[in-house]
């Protein structure tokens, strides 16, 4: 089902991978590329996606765009100002974008989120710290903001979403797990990995029945 705003899925791929040790792209959870959790979440309801930041192969590899960063060093603020430019060149009404390591957001959270998408507002599910920046509709209206904060190298999403309108969304409750804090979810480490296998394992399995009145 498409979303009814025409809108630029952008997977935001950059970044060192610091913390986790290789690029977190490729990286396996649960079978999956977690790239390719992302891909499955956006494809449903949007119909043009790219790969923002990252190695281009990684995109190619899977028939998708690639957008270079809008500045070298500057943070998932440079991917959403590429992401953004080029939805505005193609006449969209803005970029989804969800970072290419949050493998529990599912097409169900991007249903829920597309649903808002109609105005001139930034719309975020609410995690337990505010608004999560890096899986969120931006609408095209915001690049002026989000381009003048690049080119003084205030490359805080959370400070940007403090100077644009924003809608949140209670993304709690409408998939597993219910949790927000769970389900927006980074894999930031190694360690994570397991904790996020362990969530989705438990999504795939079976409710159990419940005992006869």
């Amino acid at each position: 089902m498409a979303s009814p705003v025409r809108v630029l899925g952008a997977i935001i791929a950059g970044g060192g991978s610091r913390r986790f040790g290789r690029p977190k792209a490729t990286a396996e959870v649960g079978g999956l590329a977690m790239i390719d959790w992302s891909l499955r979440a956006l494809m449903e309801d949007v119909t043009d996606v790219v790969v923002v930041g990252g190695d281009p192969a990684v995109a190619e590899s899977r028939g998708l765009g690639h957008l270079v960063d809008a500045a070298p060093d500057g943070g998932p603020l440079a991917g959403l100002v590429s992401a953004l430019r080029a939805a505005t060149d193609r006449g969209l009404h803005g970029v989804f974008a969800l970072a290419c390591d949050m493998p529990l957001v599912d097409a169900t959270v991007v249903r829920a989120l597309l649903r808002h998408a109609a105005g001139e507002e930034v719309v975020a599910p609410l995690g337990p710290r505010g608004p999560e920046q890096l899986c969120a509709f931006y609408p095209s209206a915001c690049l002026g903001v989000a381009e003048r904060r690049l080119a003084m190298s205030d490359l805080s999403l959370r400070a940007l979403l403090k100077v644009v309108p924003v809608r949140t969304v209670d993304v709690a409750g409408i998939t597993e797990p219910a949790e927000a804090e769970a389900l927006l979810m980074s894999v930031n480490t190694p360690e994570d990995v397991p904790k996020a296998e362990a969530l989705l394992s438990a999504r795939s399995r079976p409710a159990e029945p419940q005992p006869a009145p």
